[in-house]
């Protein structure tokens, strides 16, 4: 009788801790979509409707569907909900988009364990796939029914509930779809940023969470290349359009080489710099941006922070693979087959 009783009492408490586990992960997640969300926001406001080069909270989200699964839902809804009030559409508009959000994230989280993807994306396939879905599956998604939430809130009149209306959709700086004409503009900048955030928080929010392996860090070499680099950018961006368009990514591409051969958590981190980077001087319309619209920059930014990820994880995937080959190649050749002993080549 006592047994039972402790073993209740100790069930109660598994009970009671994974509850407030999971409590602290949607308060964190929320708090992270808000925070992120308002900085992703205040790089471009156009038209009255935000055009986002790199909405990170839908990578950071996507990495918590993936380590915690469906429990970290309301979070997103949540987050969602708190962002639309100050720089979002309006309430009902962020409630909408939550709920879509949160199953995308869920998906997402469903299809990287059901496809066996690693996350410190140390194969070729991990990297092709994971581009796949966040690309071609989740995002679509998202815009999709992203987009439709916009143009039906802007249908309901604030009337329509009274004095509780004005609070319920009229607050936020990023306003509702008047006409089908903007679908198509806000659909494209709706994948394209939330696709880039999840490409470039994702990986890095995975890499610093469950790769063991530490931190490569870079030599005086390395550091001299990388600020040479940064240093031939800038005068680079002196040039006119096309000429600077085109040498910004021509260029890129050895700093892309450079960075795939460290680890992934080096590999993240500098792609997120690198793209903190690309989107100010996106935003702020610098040099050979400045006669652009904000459309043309949210595209060469686009261009450019796609290009160099995607490039530099590629790069990391193949040469991690190969190492794994390789240090099968050794176990093979070094150890007795039957008894995984140390054979004569080893100690030779």
């Amino acid at each position: 009788m006592l047994n039972s009783i402790v073993e209740i009492s100790e069930i109660k408490n598994i009970n009671q801790y994974n509850f407030m586990k999971i409590v602290s992960l949607n308060i964190i997640l929320a708090s992270a979509y808000l925070v992120f969300g308002s900085l992703s926001f205040a790089a471009s406001v156009e038209y009255g409707n935000v055009t986002s080069v790199l909405f990170a909270p839908e990578g950071i989200a996507l990495a918590f569907f993936i380590l915690f699964g469906p429990r970290v839902a309301f979070g997103v809804i949540l987050g969602q909900m708190i962002l639309s009030y100050y720089s979002g559409p309006s309430i009902l508009g962020g409630l909408g988009i939550g709920i879509f959000n949160a199953l995308e994230g869920i998906l997402g989280g469903y299809l990287f364990h059901r496809l066996k993807l690693s996350k410190s994306f140390d194969r070729p396939k991990d990297v092709i796939v994971f581009i796949s879905i966040v690309f071609f599956i989740l995002q679509p998604i998202s815009a999709t029914f992203g987009v439709l939430i916009l143009f039906a809130v802007s249908s309901i009149p604030a009337e329509t509930f009274g004095w509780f209306g004005q609070f319920w959709l009229e607050h936020g700086i990023q306003k509702p779809l008047a006409s089908l004409d903007l679908v198509a503009n806000a659909w494209i900048s709706w994948w394209i940023g939330n696709s880039l955030g999840q490409l470039i928080f994702a990986p890095l929010v995975l890499a610093w969470v469950c790769t063991q392996k530490r931190f490569t860090k870079p030599s005086l070499f390395d550091l001299a290349i990388f600020i040479a680099s940064i240093i031939f950018f800038y005068y680079i961006f002196q040039l006119d359009l096309e000429k600077g368009s085109i040498l910004i990514l021509v260029f890129s591409y050895p700093l892309v080489l450079w960075i795939g051969r460290l680890g992934i958590k080096s590999i993240t981190t500098m792609n997120l710099l690198i793209s903190l980077v690309i989107v100010y001087i996106a935003s702020t319309g610098y040099a050979f941006m400045e006669n652009l619209s904000a459309s043309d920059r949210v595209f060469y930014a686009s261009l450019a922070i796609s290009s160099l990820s995607l490039s530099s994880l590629f790069i990391y995937s193949l040469l991690s693979e190969r190492n794994i080959f390789i240090n099968q190649l050794q176990e093979l050749a070094n150890k007795d087959p039957l008894t995984q002993a140390d054979n004569r080549r080893y100690f030779m």
